[in-house]
């Protein structure tokens, strides 16, 4: 039987709130709308989707690559660009809450979306394929025995507000940051069990040592996106500490910070004649909001430009002539995950059904997979514009793909309330047992609300009683770090990245960060693919992991599917990102004015 949730569809009901919503930002309210210029379609434009259009993903994915452990980098930089200036002085940009508020690049798992685009990393992303380009860094390569990592920097790549231009002391700086003590970025372990020496060799080269030989860790957290690692101003944390960092956050990036309201919005202001890309809006402020109905109705109301919105109220923006861009690459990977599975601290775990290596609490996990009805959703909720996951961080475009996870798929996790109920017997359920799930809105997927609705419904189809729970993101995030998890089935989004990162953060017992799955035989073979020298070992040790993922149902698999922006076409007329920093839009130096 269908979940009753699914019956109706969601954006029948937000119609109303929607309604209410324009009539009393258009009379009301302290911000009036930005006066834009005449209407100028973006049908033709890469990446955009004009009114009314079929939106479809590309029939083949671009692959993100990470520098090959001995290549230096080679592609061409970014260069700036004639300076143009929008008749919109200020671009504004809704994407949804924050999980974590702070100016501190190190005070969270990773520099949020609401202040990307004040810094620059050693390691560049091409936006329009994703592939790694230099930016502060020209060049870099790594020693043939794996321990040593040589950057060459740009000379002329300056600090906001006068600080000077960017040395190797900053870098050295950065990672200091990253790995001290209160660090909560998510390099943070990682750097700490690879990195032995950050050695200043000149002004413009910095060799990092390592403990061990590592191809991966390095590079990837210095390439746009992932973690903590923006390089910021040694000189002005010298002078003022953190509190200068709060009040102030400095980098290199095309917009510099003007202010924050807690909670509500960040404003920065353009660099002039920025030396990578000088950005054709003014000033650009991002609001968090958290209700969708109000995105949609700020974007019609001119009050927001580019807004994220789960997909059925994307069809509503694009029907009143908004546009659409989606991300390059698939960008977000959305599942479900099982509390209390660390089968490393036996001590920990407590009395879940599903919480254990023998074959009663395989089968519950398995039954609990077998009764998602998982094409519905996709119908219904992501309006058929994602892929299925097989096996979470795993995709068919990355290293370590197994293609018979395809083929044994339906037999293994296909819908099938019937088998999920025999499951549930055979495993000494037969009445079903008690669990929570985890509601927690997503900044990164609008859709996670209902995912994690439906599921409930499914669960509760086939016996299993399902109580709704809410946990804050800073709750989320504490209790994921100190194994805290109990009794309950979270929601999790993900990014488009090499696998081996997903393993870490996700299923290592030791460099883990999420503490989701984790054993004794992955944290082994974690280790084989931490030495690997070369793509074939790293492609057979990540198959590995993931076969094993995959015969234990250590999650409930999802989706993947490509990031998305509704925008209005009279003030913007391109955007192309690639997506490959989950659902947090990068590259809003690149935005295109409507005229």
């Amino acid at each position: 039987m269908p979940p009753r949730r699914l019956m109706t569809p969601r954006s029948m009901v937000m119609i109303p709130i929607v309604l209410t919503l324009l009539f009393g930002i258009a009379c009301g309210g302290s911000t009036q709308p930005t006066e834009a210029p005449a209407s100028q379609t973006a049908a033709d434009t890469p990446g955009s989707t004009s009114p009314g259009s079929e939106v479809t993903a590309p029939t083949t994915l671009p692959t993100l690559a990470l520098v090959p452990p001995t290549a230096a980098a080679t592609p061409t930089p970014v260069v700036a660009e004639g300076m143009v200036t929008s008749t919109t002085k200020r671009i504004v940009i809704s994407l949804g809450p924050l999980s974590a508020e702070t100016n501190l690049p190190w005070d969270a798992p990773s520099v949020g979306w609401d202040k990307r685009h004040l810094y620059e990393n050693l390691i560049g992303v091409e936006r329009s394929t994703g592939q790694l380009i230099p930016e502060i860094a020209n060049e870099w390569s790594v020693s043939p025995d794996a321990l040593t990592w040589t950057f060459k920097l740009r000379d002329d790549v300056p600090f906001h507000f006068g600080l000077g231009n960017v040395t190797s002391r900053d870098v050295k700086h950065m990672i200091a940051m990253s790995s001290r003590e209160d660090s909560l970025a998510s390099e943070k372990k990682p750097y700490n069990k690879t990195i032995r020496e950050v050695e200043i060799v000149d002004d413009q080269t910095v060799k990092i040592h390592q403990l061990k030989a590592d191809g991966f860790t390095v590079p990837f957290f210095n390439y746009g996106g992932h973690g903590g690692s923006v390089v910021t101003s040694k000189d002005q944390w010298d002078a003022d500490g953190d509190e200068g960092y709060r009040k102030r956050p400095t980098g290199t990036g095309s917009y510099r910070y003007v202010s924050r309201e807690p909670s509500q919005s960040i404003l920065a202001e353009r660099v002039e004649d920025h030396w990578r890309k000088t950005a054709e809006f003014e000033e650009l402020e991002v609001v968090f909001t958290s209700e969708e109905a109000t995105r949609l109705a700020t974007l019609l109301t001119g009050q927001a430009h580019i807004v994220s919105l789960p997909k059925d109220l994307q069809q509503t923006a694009l029907d009143e002539g908004m546009t659409m861009s989606q991300s390059v690459l698939p960008a977000v990977q959305v599942s479900s995950f099982f509390s209390g599975q660390w089968y490393s601290s036996p001590e920990l775990i407590k009395n879940e059904p599903w919480a254990g290596e023998d074959e009663n609490s395989r089968k519950v996990r398995q039954a609990i997979n077998k009764a998602v009805h998982r094409q519905e959703l996709l119908d219904e909720i992501m309006l058929g514009r994602a892929e299925m996951i097989r096996v979470w961080g795993y995709h068919s475009s990355l290293v370590g793909w197994n293609p018979d996870w395809e083929t044994r798929w339906e037999e293994m996790y296909g819908y099938d309330p019937e088998r999920a109920r025999e499951l549930l017997a055979e495993a000494g359920y037969p009445n079903g047992f008690k669990l929570s799930l985890n509601m927690s809105a997503s900044s990164s997927v609008p859709e996670q609300l209902q995912l994690h609705e439906a599921l409930g419904l499914y669960l509760e189809d086939v016996g299993i009683e399902v109580e709704f729970t809410a946990i804050t993101g800073a709750q989320r995030s504490k209790m994921r770090r100190n194994r805290e998890w109990n009794d309950l089935i979270f929601a999790v989004s993900g990014t488009y990245r090499d696998p081996q990162f997903t393993v870490r953060t996700y299923n290592d017992p030791v460099e883990g960060t999420v503490h989701a799955y984790e054993n004794d035989f992955i944290h082994g073979v974690y280790q084989e693919l931490t030495a690997a020298a070369t793509p074939e070992d790293r492609n057979s040790a990540l198959r590995k992991i993931g076969d094993h993922k995959f015969e234990n149902f250590a999650e409930i698999p999802m989706f993947w599917f490509q990031s998305a922006v509704m925008m209005n076409p009279d003030v913007v007329r391109e955007y192309i990102f690639p997506g490959n920093r989950r659902q947090i839009q990068t590259h809003f130096e690149f935005i295109k004015a409507a005229n």
